[in-house]
């Protein structure tokens, strides 16, 4: 009985594993995407499984004369990938989402792999 019991186990935690390492059907025609990018304000990691974590940190410095003031501010989003095309991706959704136009898809330049979305350069990390 216990023989069973630990074969069942096993089978059951080497499906999970392989479960784990597929890759989101909407990323298997943009593999290029895959990685953790850094622009000069945002990081993102895009998983294979199809999840994404964005981080975007604004630092914004103003004078006056009587005073120097900075401020920030920063978010944080960890989603799944809910829409992928050739022009744009999405995680989340609504209020709890971001959408990432892609102006540049993946690319070698300099042997570092950047990309372009929204307007800023990433850098593949």
């Amino acid at each position: 009985m216990r023989t069973k019991a630990s074969l069942f186990m096993s089978c059951s935690l080497a499906l999970f594993l392989v479960g784990c390492g597929k890759t989101n059907p909407m990323l298997e025609q943009h593999p290029d995407f895959i990685g953790k990018w850094q622009s000069d304000h945002d990081t993102l990691v895009i998983e294979k499984n199809g999840q994404v974590e964005y981080r975007h940190k604004e630092t914004e410095e103003k004078q006056t004369a009587h005073s120097d003031v900075e401020m920030s501010s920063r978010s944080d989003l960890k989603a799944s990938i809910t829409q992928f095309d050739q022009k744009q991706f999405q995680i989340g959704q609504g209020e709890f989402g971001q959408v990432f136009r892609i102006d540049r898809a993946p690319y070698q330049q300099n042997q570092h792999w950047q990309m372009q979305l929204n307007g800023q350069v990433y850098t593949k990390q």
